[in-house]
């Protein structure tokens, strides 16, 4: 392993760490930092993103609607699965971010659900109490989900759920585009993992697939809760946002 990469783990974790893991660990790391680098524009407006979802919170917790509790846990819920998943996507780890967002749309879809039919929280509540209980859960929030999402005004956020379904789920569109390479021999079979993207093409196209994503995402949740105002001033950070050319991440 290259000694700059040797150089971004610390001492406790050259210590904890197997060697196969800890070649592993620091490209894992090196791509993190580079493509902040490389794309600081869009990783400054995931900041500014992120950054509008805890203000929100900030301002729910004088909220005195009981109805609200639940679904502003499922807010909470799926903005921790947004940071997990704009990390994963910055390290070029781009099955994962999509499978991690996938399960944040799911959340914020749920939270909706909740507010616009407050009786369904005791049904969410009871989902794992028993068989029939999980099946009225599918009916309530699984059955017809295209339509309670366009009910919901969702539509559009239902299309990346979709997406990222078929991309982040195991499949040919999660494995493909080189993610397992064979090669074949009458002596062997040998497997190699591309484990993070480091095209830069590929990686700038996937960071601003999921910001706007990301966006239209943040906006179900101050619909609910905020004005639309600043995811205004959002939407135009990003119309106006411009790529510049990323230095070369690690490989593994």
């Amino acid at each position: 392993m290259e000694e700059r990469l040797k150089s971004l783990l610390c001492d406790f974790e050259k210590e904890a760490f197997s060697t196969l893991y800890a070649e592993y660990f620091p490209v894992k790391r090196y791509n993190f930092l580079a493509n902040i680098q490389a794309f600081r524009e869009i990783w400054q407006c995931f900041m500014a993103l992120d950054g509008l979802w805890m203000q929100e919170f900030a301002d729910l917790e004088h909220l005195s609607d009981p109805n609200a509790g639940l679904p502003i846990a499922l807010f909470m819920h799926a903005h921790a699965l947004f940071r997990l998943a704009f990390e994963a996507a910055f390290t070029g780890s781009l099955p994962e971010y999509r499978n991690l967002f996938r399960m944040s749309i799911e959340a914020a879809y749920q939270a909706c659900l909740i507010l616009k039919h407050p009786e369904l929280a005791v049904i969410w509540t009871k989902a794992d109490k028993s068989k029939q209980a999980l099946e009225e859960f599918n009916r309530s929030f699984n059955q017809d989900k295209r339509t309670k999402f366009k009910e919901l005004g969702l539509g559009e956020l239902h299309k990346w759920w979709e997406r990222y379904s078929d991309w982040g789920h195991i499949g040919v569109s999660a494995l493909g585009g080189g993610r397992i390479n064979m090669d074949v021999s009458p002596q062997h079979v040998r497997f190699e993992v591309k484990y993070f993207e480091t095209d830069e093409k590929i990686v700038s196209l996937a960071l601003m697939d999921f910001l706007y994503a990301s966006h239209v995402l943040g906006k179900s949740f101050f619909e609910c809760f905020g004005t639309d105002s600043l995811w205004i001033q959002h939407s135009l950070r990003i119309g106006k946002l411009s790529c510049k050319a990323p230095s070369a991440p690690g490989t593994i």
